[in-house]
This record gives C-alpha cells, structure tokens and sequence, in this order.
C-alpha cells in the first residue's frame, strides 16, 4: 500500500489493504492512507478512514483482538494526527490527540503519550504537552508493562526535554539507564546499548558533558563484557575529544574500558 502512495495511486493502495488477512497490518494501513490523506488536504475522508480504524471489530470473519485493534488504532490515529499538525490542520489534530489520550489512559498503553505531547508542542500548546506527560508519569501506571519500556521512558525524558524542564528530562533520563539491563532486549525491539548510547550521546550533544561522563561510567560498573564497555567509553571519546572537552574525563573512561577489554 505504501508503495502506491509513495505515487500517489490511492486506489491501488485501496486495492491492497483490502486484500491484507492480518487485522493488524489492515488497520496500520489503512492508518498509513488516512495519514496520507490529510497530508493532501483531504481532511474529511482522512477524518473518516481514521473512524473507520477505530470501528474495526469483525475482520475477515472473525473478532478483533482488543489489544490488536486498540493498538492498531492508536498508531493510525498518531500518524494522522502528525499529519493533520503538518498540514496545518490544528482544529483536527487537537481533536484526535484528545481522543488518543483517552483512549492510551483507558488501555493503559502510555507510550503514545510522548508522541501526543510532541505533537502539542508543535501546536504551540506547551500547557497541554506538559499536561499529558504528567498523565503518562502518574504513579498508577509505574507498575504497568509499559513503564518496562525502557524506549518509553526515554521518549518521556525527550518530550519534557522539548517542553525546556532540563530537570525533569535529566530525572527521566537517569531512569532509564538505571533501570536498563544489559544483554536483555527489555520487551523492546530496541537493542539496550543502543538505549545506553542514545542517552549519552543526548547529554554530549546538548553540552551535558559532565553528566555524559557520569553516565558513561556508570556503564563501566555494571557491565560484565569488556566489548560493550569499550562501545560505552567510545560514547564520550569519540565526541568529547575531537572537541577538546572532558578530555582528560574521555580518556580515563576510554582506558579503563581497553583495560576491560584487554583482560578479556
């Protein structure tokens, strides 16, 4: 279907959605055509399809998961909310981005709620960013699968980054690297290097060289395989000296992890 749209051939994307036998992969495109939609302009048939996502309960036969379908639908409706914001269209958005965040409150489902706060910020609505994301950090929903996300935290750590609460981002931040446990995908299609990496590579960027550091030898406490040790203290070598920063913190780092390595 994207294929189709990518040349703008909406039948023919019509034509393969309604040949998909998956619900899940039906419902995301036809999220994937309602998004493409609004980004034409064509509002009410993008406002339409986005319903017609949401009324998904019988497919090919059979009863829609729950999950699957609620899932499903708060993908589309993400995607075409970014959609309407792109186009201008901010009486939509702020309308569907109201029925995301009931929808992600009910199912529990918080990791939409950085993409709903992202969103509200590019409406200028910085009040209502911060709104939701106190919605998605509320202690009721610490114990919930999705707070073992650790890519969720991080998207909540970026959101209240955006929204300029330097302390609240570093907090979120500190958690997710805490909490991150080496070796194990975390219930993530995200690798926990890659998480680990991503942190340290934010506070660099953003000129947090101190806490980049501080993160980065954390890594150097808690991981046992010398290998993924010497990847963390090239987090801050590589960035830190180039630049002539941290570089006598960069090169203690980048030495105890070839120490590691070379024990190995």
């Amino acid at each position: 279907a994207l294929a189709h749209l990518k040349f703008g051939d909406v039948q023919g994307a019509k034509l393969v959605i309604d040949t998909i036998n998956s619900e899940w992969i039906y419902t995301e495109a036809q999220g994937d055509l309602a998004a493409y939609l609004a980004a034409q302009g064509a509002f009410e048939q993008a406002w339409t399809l986005a319903h017609q996502v949401q009324n998904v309960t019988v497919y090919h036969g059979h009863v829609v998961d729950w999950d699957t379908t609620t899932l499903a639908q708060l993908d589309a409706f993400v995607k075409i909310s970014r959609a309407y914001v792109e186009a201008g269209a901010g009486a939509r958005a702020r309308q569907l981005l109201e029925q995301i965040v009931t929808a992600a409150l009910e199912a529990q489902y918080i990791r939409y709620l950085p993409d709903v706060a992202q969103l509200y910020l590019q409406l200028e609505a910085p009040e209502k960013a911060r709104e939701v994301l106190e919605l998605a950090t509320q202690p009721v929903f610490h114990s919930k699968p999705d707070f073992d996300r650790s890519w969720v935290i991080r998207d909540i750590a970026l959101a209240y980054w955006q929204l300029g609460d330097i302390e609240a981002s570093q907090t979120w931040f500190e958690l997710v690297f805490d909490r991150l446990n080496l070796g194990d995908n975390n219930g993530t299609q995200y690798n926990p290097e890659q998480l680990q990496r991503e942190i340290i590579d934010f506070y660099i960027e953003t000129e947090q060289f101190e806490a980049a550091y501080q993160l980065a030898l954390k890594s150097l406490e808690r991981v046992a395989n010398a290998q993924r040790v010497w990847l963390a203290a090239l987090a801050v070598g590589e960035y830190a000296l180039p630049r002539q920063l941290l570089a006598d913190c960069s090169v203690e780092v980048m030495h105890q992890g070839f120490e590691r390595l070379s024990d190995d």
